[in-house]
């Protein structure tokens, strides 16, 4: 019998993705707003910090996928449909839906390195 894994932990890195991305943009935003002549030091360390939170929360769900999907491909049929089929699946799905929001976040972040200032 395998273990019940809520179905909502796949929803957890677009949603820690989306997060990111609302509350990167939200803070330099509001910064340049109010300093616009200043230079994005600060804004940079907290997106910096946010960002890293941001990774391994992601990076977890990829470790978790990972195990799932591996868990038991050395002996898979592929021609029935079991339960351990349908959690390695779920697995993969995880896996693939974690490692996009892991590249999407440090796109994301990416973004707000490469700007020196407000101006």
């Amino acid at each position: 019998m395998t273990k019940k894994h809520p179905l909502w932990l796949l929803a957890l890195s677009p949603l820690v993705w989306s997060l990111h991305f609302t509350a990167s943009y939200t803070i330099a935003a509001i910064w340049c707003a109010k300093f616009p002549a200043s230079d994005l030091k600060i804004v940079k360390l907290l997106i910096g910090g946010l960002t890293f939170i941001s990774l391994v929360i992601v990076g977890q769900g990829i470790m978790s996928g990972l195990k799932k999907y591996s868990s038991g491909l050395a002996h898979s049929s592929q021609d029935t449909d079991t339960i351990q089929d349908r959690d390695r699946f779920l697995g993969l799905t995880g896996l693939l839906v974690s490692s996009l929001s892991f590249i999407a976040i440090i796109y994301n972040a990416y973004a707000v390195f490469v700007f020196g200032s407000c101006e």
